[in-house]
């Protein structure tokens, strides 16, 4: 945030207030743009949706351990209108790294079934929310 008001000249408030109303007009939108899904006339505009999946490289978000890490983004759209349904990212954030790398390093190659005990598909993690008006 220094380097932006140094280079632009503008006191901190000044940037802050001007996320501030990018955020509210961000949220506006997305509200307006979703309330408009509820009343989709599905049988005029079709009901195919396409998936598609990217891996992303994101840093790992802790200071002792600096790493690439490969996470799965999904993501849903209606075919016709390009609307995104939804949007995920395959990670769980509450997950323990060492006991991760500790169950890979036991299970791995040993025939005993997958990695995870309860495995989780990107659907169970989505909730909708709705924006307040």
């Amino acid at each position: 945030m220094s380097k932006i008001t140094e280079i632009a000249d503008v006191a901190p408030r000044d940037v802050y207030r001007k996320l501030d109303f990018i955020y509210d007009k961000v949220r506006e939108f997305t509200y307006r743009r979703e309330g408009a899904l509820r009343d989709v006339d599905w049988e005029r505009y079709g009901r195919r949706f396409a998936t598609d999946s990217q891996t992303l490289t994101l840093n790992w978000p802790n200071r002792k351990k600096r790493a690439s890490v490969a996470v799965q983004h999904l993501c849903a759209a209606h075919a016709n209108s390009g609307f995104i349904v939804f949007g995920h990212l395959q990670f769980d954030p509450a997950g323990d790294m060492a006991q991760i790398e500790e169950g890979m390093a036991a299970k791995w190659g040993s025939g005993e079934g997958p990695l995870l005990e309860t495995p989780w598909t990107p659907l169970d993690r989505f909730r909708v929310q709705e924006i307040p008006r």
